[in-house]
């Protein structure tokens, strides 16, 4: 494998995302509890052909906060108690399925049974030979999942393909994959942020930004990667089993642009953005994003790029209203074709928290709010047992603000909260 650039200095760097891709199937199980609505015979772009447990008595399957969760309760011999989801119908075709990408978050808890004759394996297929079972048989790429002969916290796995370090997991972990079936080696932008190569009918495996398996030979050559699949063939494990926000994205094979750097530094009581371009194909312009988690990102700016360009180019951009602690930033490259790249930063701003205080009167709660930033936010009033007596949303200016919650309280101590995507505030208060 030859790693050729690094994306971001490493004080500053969060992650990066592919060029201009293509997503095939993207669920993160949020939009409902029910687990039939996670599959049909006829799926739509984001569903399971079928989701199936051998013994639901034994290996329960549900949503459970917001993933898919299996629940073994025995590791049994024979098949009667396996476990699959597949997604049969072809996710992608043609080009979109040279080199793709399989990222998903793997969560095992509560291991009660290891069996000492068997191999405790989870596993994780793709390919057209897929079969509508749990064997881990037939596939292009797979993924395998060998947990260690441990019932108790914290409760480990490693990547068993290939591996020779077998470096242990442990809580919550995003498992990446990198199929290749084009004919010829590919590039792409690695987990880790550098621009990584895969060879023909190959795949490349990694836990978080830490490369396990490096261009393993495919199986089955000739598959098209057209589905995946994830398994529970063996009765020898018996655990929680949580899978959440499965993403398949179409990878491209060239680069539109090639980015040196990208960071965010805290300057006063703004963040400011710098990046360098080595070069630009067909680049129309920059946007920018910000977000306080990483996941929910809003659009507060746009330059134009320089077209196509071999001369290194420098931008920067300043971001006045910043979160207090953790700002992240997201730089997404469009092409005069309308697609797109995604880089991502963050940076921790020198902006004071919010200040919070609060007082009764018989009829009503006064607030008086300090914010760093323009934002909007839930005030909420509780007693002290928990219980919500009021809730609102409100808009917070940059600086001084004052509500009044209309609210007849007892006497007694009460809790008022108040939350942003940024913070959470609580403050007590006496009736």
């Amino acid at each position: 494998m030859k790693k050729t650039l690094l994306i971001s200095a490493l004080a500053c760097y969060f992650g990066i995302k592919a060029h201009a891709q293509t997503t095939l199937f993207s669920q993160n199980f949020n939009s409902s509890a029910v687990l039939t609505d996670y599959y049909n015979v006829s799926p739509t772009t984001n569903q399971f052909d079928n989701i199936v447990s051998g013994n639901p008595t034994n290996a329960a399957i549900s949503i459970n906060n917001n993933a898919l969760r299996l629940v073994k309760t025995g590791a049994f011999n024979g098949g009667a108690n396996t476990f699959y989801a597949i997604r049969s119908t072809a996710i992608g075709s043609g080009s979109n399925l040279d080199l793709v990408q399989y990222k998903f978050d793997y969560t095992v808890s509560n291991i009660t049974t290891i069996s000492t004759t068997g191999i405790p394996n989870y596993h994780f297929l793709v390919g057209s030979s897929v079969t509508n079972d749990a064997a881990a048989v037939n596939y292009h790429s797979k993924v395998t999942i060998t947990h260690t002969n441990t019932t108790t916290a914290p409760f480990t796995w490693y990547i068993a393909n290939n591996n020779t370090s077998n470096t242990l997991y442990s809580g919550t972990q995003t498992i990446t994959l990198i199929a290749n079936n084009s004919g010829a080696v590919k590039s792409y932008i690695a987990p880790d942020g550098s621009t990584t190569s895969v060879a023909n009918d190959a795949y490349d495996i990694w836990v978080g930004t830490t490369l396990e398996v490096n261009d393993l030979a495919a199986l089955n050559t000739g598959d098209i990667l057209s589905k995946f699949k994830f398994g529970l063939p063996a009765n020898t494990l018996a655990a929680t089993f949580d899978v959440d926000n499965i993403v398949v994205t179409s990878l491209p094979t060239t680069l539109p642009i090639s980015l040196t750097s990208f960071t965010a530094k805290a300057v006063d009581k703004n963040i400011l953005l710098n990046w360098t371009t080595a070069s630009e194909e067909n680049n129309d312009y920059f946007e920018i994003q910000h977000s306080a988690n990483g996941k929910s990102f809003t659009t507060i700016g746009k330059l134009n790029g320089a077209g196509t360009s071999k001369v290194v180019k420098d931008y920067s951009f300043t971001d006045e209203n910043p979160f207090a602690g953790t700002n992240y930033y997201k730089l997404i490259q469009h092409d005069f074709d309308g697609k797109t790249s995604e880089f991502i930063t963050s940076a921790s701003s020198k902006i004071a928290a919010s200040q919070l205080s609060a007082y009764a009167t018989s009829t009503d709660v006064n607030i008086t709010l300090s914010s760093p930033n323009n934002t909007k936010g839930k005030l909420q009033l509780f007693d002290i047992s928990g219980r919500k007596l009021s809730e609102t949303t409100v808009d917070v200016n940059k600086g001084y603000n004052t509500f009044s919650l209309p609210s007849t309280l007892q006497s007694g101590i009460h809790i008022l909260r108040y939350t942003t995507e940024s913070e959470i505030i609580n403050q007590k208060f006496l009736r």
